[in-house]
């Protein structure tokens, strides 16, 4: 695709377009490398592949201003914004996407959000994602798979592996946000701070969760700072209390908080099926499966 201030592919602006097994590939823009919705924009991308698009803002897509993406069964990979920039994939800024049964893997950001950044008054929903290899390369580097900037947001059900970034959130950064994790999986995510998660200012609820095998210098699995709150439940959290830290914050244990090896198994259907998915095929279905001993 050419090169565009606003959408390398596609510009949206108050309609509701809807692209089935389309491939958005080598675009580039100011904003969306792929496509940009804007006001009150409603596309629809199902089975959709977004791969090697770059820009300033949002390497493969930019949606603002109100706009309701619904995207769904899409794969996201080799996007980037490079240098001083933002949101490696996906750019969300006052706008309420539902983004389902989608990868993003392998995007490259400058200083926040590897793979999504959202931002002023977002409130995106990730269900049944996976987020692997994402990085973000400056020395301001923050949210290796997602960050938000007060947004809020809710994970449910996702697995995020191997991303990473030099200061805070190897796999999810907020800062004045408030984040809802559910049934969802961190392993081998890395930060200087929160090798998994890392909150300012804000909240986060993790609930029917696992953390584990994330590295950082100071909170492999959790870092809340400054006045933020996490809540956690029914969440393994290998390393307890010495994966976890606190600066003048508050950690609240609810029921079932445990620290206890996962066990993790890749069972030899998980790598057939992987090594014979095609390149374009969402990995969603596979799962990283904790199992319990045999008594």
């Amino acid at each position: 695709n050419n090169e565009s201030r606003q959408g390398g592919a596609v510009y949206v602006r108050a309609s509701s377009p809807r692209f089935l097994n389309c491939r958005f590939e080598d675009g580039t823009a100011q904003a969306g490398g792929g496509v940009h919705s804007t006001q009150e924009g409603q596309p629809l991308f199902d089975s959709c592949t977004f791969r090697g698009n770059s820009a300033i803002q949002g390497g493969a897509v930019t949606n603002e201003l109100n706009s309701t993406a619904m995207i769904q069964n899409c794969l996201f990979e080799f996007n980037e914004s490079a240098d001083n920039n933002i949101a490696g994939a996906l750019l969300n800024v006052d706008s309420n996407p539902i983004v389902t049964d989608c990868v993003f893997r392998n995007n490259t950001a400058g200083i926040l959000g590897g793979a999504v950044h959202n931002l002023r008054g977002t409130s995106p929903k990730f269900i049944n994602c996976r987020f692997e290899d994402n990085i973000v390369t400056t020395t301001s580097a923050r949210g290796g798979a997602i960050s938000n900037q007060n947004s809020t947001i809710v994970v449910d059900n996702c697995i995020f592996l191997r991303n990473s970034v030099v200061l805070d959130g190897g796999a999810v950064y907020g800062v004045t946000s408030d984040i809802t994790i559910r049934s969802s999986t961190f392993v081998g995510n890395s930060a200087r701070s929160g090798g998994a998660v890392n909150v300012l200012r804000g909240t986060v609820a993790i609930i029917d969760s696992i953390l584990v095998g994330n590295d950082a210098t100071n909170g492999a699995q959790l870092a809340l700072v400054d006045n933020s709150v996490a809540d956690l439940s029914f969440t393994d959290i290998v390393g307890n209390a010495d994966g976890v830290f606190l600066f003048l914050s508050t950690l609240q244990l609810g029921p079932g908080v445990f620290d206890v090896d996962p066990l993790f198994v890749e069972t030899f259907a998980f790598r057939n099926l992987l090594s014979n998915l095609p390149p374009d095929k969402p990995q969603t279905a596979l799962h990283l499966m904790p199992v319990v001993p045999s008594p």
